[in-house]
């Protein structure tokens, strides 16, 4: 890396990472929206990033970050980080960078208190991490798919931007006709945690952290977190009953008046979603969880997620 400066993320350089997504994923990102997910000062820690550049050159060439969360395990919180965005220049591929980001990230992730780094690496990013970075993977998530009968303009809409704007808007509206937009949540809200297994802490400031990305919805004492991209996401259902069904048949009939073909989520295989909501759809095995600790003696295989704990939900 001697070619190579490795400065850790800022302020003052962050339109240097916007700069760097643009480049790689071929779009302009939304800066107001990635400003709030970078901004993870209410979990204890923030900036465990580092942007490389070629010496002499003003242009990233490379970055690796994490983003803190705390974690609730066997009773006891501790902080913890979810390896999120990393991408190489076209320029730049091929020299290493996405290695050494890394190490250097986690250096500083272990300076700041982190115990452990997690993630649900893709296919591609996957060796990297097991072979190099020494990550343990106990398991794969699954994905589990509710397909809906319905006229799929989502489809159609995907390719018509006017369209997926008016799809969007009458789906928001079927939403507040068929649930409550809610604000006020139960103190654990997380079908996890809840049950009583180890995972990520869901208290309010989780949720407000997400609040750009998802909306709740209720019905009933049953709470669900849902995205839109095309595809309706669950992240969660929590509900103190343990009974869901009632939910998901008024969000399918929501998703097929909207033309929406597809309801999905992400979760730990033996979880409590994924039994109710596996028994309800199709599932498939789906990203690989990983993790590579800091600390010894924590029983990190056991640890249960599902999509709302995702860095891209």
């Amino acid at each position: 890396m001697s070619d190579y400066d490795l400065v850790r993320l800022s302020r003052d350089n962050f339109p240097d990472l916007l700069e760097l997504m643009a480049t790689v994923n071929g779009s302009k990102p939304d800066e107001r929206q990635l400003l709030q997910k970078y901004d993870t000062r209410i979990f204890g820690a923030e900036n465990l990033g580092y942007l490389a550049y070629k010496h002499g050159d003003k242009v990233a060439a490379a970055y690796y970050g994490v983003f803190p969360m705390r974690m609730l395990i066997d009773g006891q919180e501790v902080l913890a980080a979810q390896s999120g965005d990393t991408m190489t220049h076209p320029d730049h591929r091929g020299k290493g960078l996405f290695i050494a980001l890394a190490r250097k990230t986690y250096t500083l992730a272990a300076d700041e208190g982190i115990k452990f780094v997690f993630g649900f690496p893709n296919g591609n990013s996957y060796p990297g991490f097991v072979k190099k970075l020494a990550w343990q993977h106990p398991y794969n998530m699954v994905g589990i798919n509710l397909f809906v009968p319905t006229l799929p303009v989502n489809l159609l809409a995907k390719r018509l931007p006017a369209l997926a704007r008016l799809q969007r808007k009458w789906l928001f509206v079927l939403l507040g006709v068929f649930f409550a937009k809610t604000n006020e949540l139960p103190k654990v809200c997380s079908s996890v945690t809840g049950s009583g297994v180890s995972g990520v802490v869901r208290d309010r400031a989780f949720w407000d952290y997400k609040r750009e990305t998802c909306d709740i919805y209720q019905t009933g004492k049953t709470i669900i977190f849902v995205k839109y991209d095309g595809d309706i996401g669950i992240g969660d259902v929590v509900t103190p009953t343990g009974e869901i069904g009632s939910a998901i048949s008024r969000l399918r009939l929501v998703a097929a008046l909207a033309g929406v073909a597809r309801i999905k989520t992400y979760c730990s295989p033996n979880s409590y979603l994924a039994r109710e909501l596996g028994k309800r759809g199709y599932t498939r095995d789906s990203l690989a969880y990983g993790y590579v600790a800091f600390a010894d003696g924590q029983p990190l295989d056991q640890l249960e997620f599902t999509y709302a704990d995702y860095d891209t939900f």
